[in-house]
């Protein structure tokens, strides 16, 4: 149930941060971490890896802004340069479904390669059609590079989760030993 809790909760923090722009995000964002911090959470350490998500966040959307990847108004990123609010709410909450309803992912590697590879991709492009965000052109080539970046940062985030202690290194195939 609570991973049921924890995938509801994120989907409807992404619609909210899409949808109604950066300080709604962020008091939803506020909103979802307590519920998270009060019913889900395990361990303090996953605050470590929404920190680390967050920088993520920052260093690879900005690239992607840098490069032409993500085209968002100038008015809209965080000095000029950082990606919006809104978009690093999401990386935070990103973080919280890891040792959560993603869990079953953990320890198995190509899955979170191919479940990276393919699910950013689709929530950016659905991003983009909800909000003033934009893909670049050549969009194909766009797709792709958010896709292999992507491919790389999921996996790595639940090897850092397993480091963490957020999942224990014993969980295989989705079953906790």
């Amino acid at each position: 149930m609570k991973n049921i809790a924890n995938a509801v909760g994120f989907q409807l923090l992404w619609f909210a941060c899409v949808l109604l722009g950066d300080w709604a995000a962020l008091l939803c964002t506020f909103l979802y971490l307590f519920f998270h911090r009060r019913y889900l959470q395990t361990s303090n350490a996953e605050f470590v890896l929404m920190i680390v998500f967050l920088v993520i966040g920052c260093l690879w959307d900005g690239l992607l802004i840098h490069l032409g990847v993500l085209v968002f108004p100038n008015d809209s990123l965080l000095f000029g340069v950082l990606p919006p609010l809104w978009l690093l709410c999401l990386w935070v909450s990103v973080a919280t479904m890891l040792s959560h309803c993603l869990r079953f992912v953990a320890g198995r590697y190509l899955l979170a390669t191919f479940l990276g590879f393919v699910s950013p991709v689709l929530s950016y492009i659905g991003g983009a059609a909800l909000s003033d965000v934009e893909i670049g052109a050549p969009f194909e080539l766009s797709v792709l590079m958010i896709a292999i970046g992507w491919a790389v940062i999921l996996p790595l985030g639940f090897l850092l989760s397993q480091k963490l202690h957020l999942i224990p290194v014993s969980v295989h195939k989705g079953i906790k030993q």
